[in-house]
């Protein structure tokens, strides 16, 4: 194209005038933008307005969206919290030892024996039925020389013996009968009975009864299970005293007792408190397994996220970005995954629901809620064209070229 004469040799004057030149466009440009109308200002600040309440309407339906997924689930949740509480502190615990080789743990004396003492009572801790909150107990009876000699001298000879439950719970007593001619033929120490292998070898009399506790089944794996009774031996027509030892067998449950001293003796008979829990091995075990599908998935979604935050433009190629198709597929899968999970954690006794069903169903509805937003936010997203096969440039290279281009 001819050059204008005016424009080349009257330098400012002529690029200037025409506008052909670059400087003239810079001119233009600046003076564009200096004297620019107010309405055009007005105009940028509209956009600006209408994309903030865009977002604001995008995060508004998005936490009505988490709140309409989430609120019966987290309304069951603190229900479930606020209804089991947590065991009651024993003042005096002391903990049952675990048992070895499918053997009773040591034997403790939760409750002394002193030179007066006519009867030494051994309580096995069987275990726990959580669909009917019955503790089994294993009770061993033995009669000490002293008892036998008060029972000598009565007449006629008594023949048997009762040993009273009263609950401190509010429920009604009850008692369990034993014969006394098997314990009269071989008298015991309480001494001898806090040795396991003696323990099994010489109690005169075992019987195994099932005693009500207070529980809280439905939150599992925090469930806990407490007795607290007065046990009472009764021969004779008289309330005879008895020494209280405690030993355990189920190693599932960890076993608190109260410890009681003869200043502690009530009006009749003697004391027994004992708590049951899980062990905070298998309640951290239990709650880390349930929270993996979870986990697993919103740990996806976060990757993604970071990933796109790392590229210049925001724009992945669509092949990172899975389709709503693919998101469906792996919540489904989660929510198929928690089933077994379900089977395998929670104890078949336990009645549902239980606190680690609420758990995962909150988990599920927080999935379906975070896959909805999650769709809703990436199909506005722009994505970068995915790298054909001979392209030599990796898929972050090819998102910076398009985003500079």
């Amino acid at each position: 194209m001819p050059l204008n004469r005016r424009s080349y040799f009257g330098a400012g004057d002529g690029l200037a005038d025409t506008g052909t030149g670059t400087a003239g466009d810079e001119a233009a440009g600046q003076g564009a933008a200096i004297g620019a109308p107010p309405g055009r200002k007005r105009g940028n600040g509209n956009r600006i307005a209408a994309k903030a309440s865009g977002l604001r309407r995008r995060h508004g339906g998005s936490a009505l969206l988490l709140a309409a997924f989430l609120a019966i689930p987290l309304w069951l949740l603190g229900d479930n919290l606020a209804d089991s509480g947590s065991a009651v502190t024993l003042p005096s615990s002391v903990s049952l030892a675990a048992p070895t080789d499918n053997y009773f743990g040591s034997p403790v004396q939760v409750y002394p024996a002193g030179p007066d003492v006519d009867f030494c009572v051994v309580f096995e801790f069987l275990g726990v039925n959580e669909a009917t909150s019955y503790v089994n107990l294993g009770i061993l009876i033995g009669i000490t020389s002293s008892g036998l000699r008060a029972i000598d001298k009565q007449r006629p000879l008594p023949t048997d013996g009762e040993l009273v439950f009263a609950s401190e719970s509010g429920l009604s007593a009850f008692s369990v009968p034993f014969p006394l001619r098997p314990l009269t033929a071989r008298p015991v120490t309480c001494a001898s009975m806090l040795n396991p292998p003696v323990l099994e070898r010489e109690a005169p009399y075992r019987i195994i009864q099932q005693v009500f506790a207070l529980s809280t089944p439905q939150s599992f794996p925090n469930d806990w299970y407490e007795l607290n009774d007065k046990i009472s031996v009764a021969a004779a027509g008289f309330v005879r005293p008895a020494s209280l030892i405690l030993t355990s067998r189920d190693a599932g449950f960890a076993v608190t007792a109260n410890r009681f001293t003869r200043a502690d003796k009530p009006l009749w008979g003697s004391r027994i408190s004992i708590i049951a829990t899980r062990h905070l091995v298998v309640v951290y075990y239990t709650y880390f397994i349930a929270l993996m599908p979870a986990t697993l998935l919103i740990g996806i979604f976060w990757l993604i996220y970071e990933q796109r935050k790392s590229v210049p433009g925001g724009k992945l190629p669509g092949r990172w970005l899975p389709s709503a198709t693919d998101i469906a597929f792996g919540v489904a899968a989660t929510m198929v995954a928690i089933l077994p999970l379900r089977a395998v954690l929670v104890p078949s006794s336990l009645p549902a629901p239980t606190r680690l069903d609420v758990l995962f169903g909150v988990q599920v509805a927080l999935l379906v809620a975070l896959s909805i937003i999650w769709i809703r936010k990436t199909a506005g997203w722009e994505q970068a064209p995915d790298p054909g096969p001979g392209d030599q440039l990796s898929s972050v290279d090819s998102a910076e070229t398009a985003g500079h281009e």
